[in-house]
């Protein structure tokens, strides 16, 4: 008797939704900000941050507002293309804060 490899089955038939790749990108590009905050895009970090349910609110000159699930507010500007280490930093510890540790 072979072995038999469930995932494959299941990635086989289609079960691979939409969400279960938005949360498969999310964790992969949190475990990326929390190894290395400065080593983020700042596009990943902006799309990480949607992804963890904050809103964009404005934008004046290259600040940019975003607001946490709790109303949070949180200015981030880009460092080239680059997001800026301490704001990582600062998303990650209010992300933290919000659910309850590191998720």
């Amino acid at each position: 008797m072979g072995v038999v490899c469930l995932a494959c089955d299941f990635l086989a038939i289609g079960h691979v939704t939409e969400y279960s790749y938005e949360m498969d990108q999310a964790e992969k590009l949190l475990k990326e900000a929390r190894n290395n905050p400065g080593g983020l895009s700042f596009a990943d970090f902006q799309h990480l941050m949607e992804l963890k349910g904050w809103t964009f609110k404005c934008q004046r000159s290259s600040h940019r507002l975003w607001r946490s699930p709790a109303g949070h507010l949180l200015p981030v500007q880009p460092r080239g293309n680059k997001a800026k280490d301490y704001q990582v930093r600062q998303f990650l510890k209010q992300l933290d804060a919000e659910t309850g540790g590191k998720k």
